[in-house]
């Protein structure tokens, strides 16, 4: 293999690896900031979530402010469900800034009764005003079929 080769293969895969990293940064961004502004909690005590299925879910927030290295606790409940029951379902939380990276923090989800409660902890970050978005993941469990359902709630705190 020639030298001139070599390197065009090598300029080739550098360029190709740089697209993808880029590619998949613009998407996470994009997809942060359109479910982002879906459902704001600093202005909204509560949202309403929809699925493709039908299923209708509000998350509703106990606080007006949330508050940094303090529990901070919201609400899942199931507001319309044509056979479905909270037994059917899988709930995960997750909690990403939006305007800082400080990677996906899981989230605590506890069933209580027909409501499932999620414990936010938001964490102290060199960001004076942080944003953050709650990342729900919900499945519905259908016969033998999962049906992954993903929403987005965000918030600010300040230090």
């Amino acid at each position: 293999m020639t030298n001139k080769l070599r390197i065009f293969l090598i300029v080739s895969c550098c360029a190709l690896l740089a697209a993808i990293v880029y590619w998949q940064d613009s998407l996470h961004l994009a997809s942060q900031q359109d479910s982002a502004s879906a459902c704001d909690l600093n202005e909204h005590s509560s949202c309403l979530f929809q699925t493709a299925l039908g299923q209708s879910f509000k998350l509703t927030s106990y606080q007006t402010k949330f508050l940094l290295e303090q529990s901070n606790k919201l609400s899942l409940q199931i507001i319309k469900a044509d056979r479905l029951n909270s037994f059917d379902l899988t709930v995960q939380a997750y909690l990403v800034g939006i305007n800082m990276n400080m990677g996906r923090i899981p989230l605590s989800v506890v069933k209580q009764g027909e409501q499932y409660l999620i414990e936010v902890i938001p964490v102290m970050c060199a960001e004076q005003n942080m944003q953050w978005q709650v990342k729900l993941l919900i499945d519905t469990h259908q016969g033998n079929k999962n049906n992954p359902q993903t929403f987005f709630a965000s918030f600010s705190t300040r230090w």
